[in-house]
């Protein structure tokens, strides 16, 4: 009997001994603080996340976040001064998961790519509804819809699309009148309008998303990459084939 004690106590002592370590380690001053402060900062941000997409982004408060991590309410002001800053925190987080996704749906194709990224956000949608909610339209969502960000933008899922659109728009035989610019930005305007909107609706249970009618959809807003949008009229056929020719004749000059 007094062996099993021994035994136990021993068990016990060592057990306390293991969890006492970390506590027991020499600091390292600022840079060991700084550490736990970035860590105390991205599990506030994780446990945000958590209570959007169990309960929607309305519903988060400083007290529950604080609650979830165990730590005091006052404390949550050392990492985050208001709800502002915790929402940007949350947004952060959310890049990263979204960026992961859209990193999943990288093809060769820029097409194959929107098509894929369109497909994966959808699934993601009807599996976590509050979080896409919170993505495309919360407090935050100015740094996820961002039109002239371009593929530097921060918010990784915008990057990714930005990307994927100049790729397309690289790849289209553009009208003289139409400049890639400008129809890279018509095309970023109509594609994420088309997201966020069908996505909305899919989650609400409006409509049955459709991978078929998906693809279509997108083939068609793609197509604005070559339409006339600008206040300026195309040539006539007529002006078209007098610059071409006058062009010729300049090469026929040169040479």
């Amino acid at each position: 009997m007094e062996t099993s004690t021994s035994m136990h106590s021993q068990a016990a002592s060592a057990k306390q001994a293991r969890f006492a370590e970390p506590s027991a380690r020499p600091k390292r001053g600022k840079a060991s603080g700084d550490k736990r402060r970035t860590d105390t900062r991205a599990r506030l941000a994780a446990a945000t996340v958590d209570i959007i997409d169990a309960s929607g982004w309305p519903s988060v408060t400083l007290g529950a976040v604080a609650k979830a991590c165990s730590i005091s309410t006052p404390a949550m002001y050392k990492h985050f001064p208001d709800k502002a800053a915790l929402f940007e925190a949350a947004q952060e987080e959310m890049s990263g998961r979204l960026g992961a996704l859209a990193d999943a749906a990288a093809h060769e194709s820029p097409v194959d790519s929107i098509f894929d990224v369109g497909e994966r956000l959808i699934a993601y949608s009807e599996e976590h509804p509050n979080l896409l909610e919170f993505a495309f339209f919360g407090p935050s969502s100015n740094n996820t819809s961002a039109v002239d960000a371009g593929a530097g933008a921060r918010w990784e899922l915008l990057a990714f699309v930005h990307r994927e659109i100049g790729r397309l728009v690289e790849s289209q035989p553009l009208p003289p009148w139409r400049s890639a610019d400008e129809a890279g930005r018509d095309l970023f305007v109509s594609l994420w309008s088309f997201i966020q909107g069908y996505s909305k609706l899919v989650t609400s249970g409006t409509v049955r998303h459709r991978s078929a009618f998906l693809k279509a959809a997108l083939r068609s807003v793609l197509s604005i990459a070559t339409a006339q949008t600008s206040d300026e009229e195309p040539p006539s056929p007529a002006e078209e084939a007098q610059a071409a020719q006058a062009k010729g004749g300049d090469c026929a000059d040169k040479k």
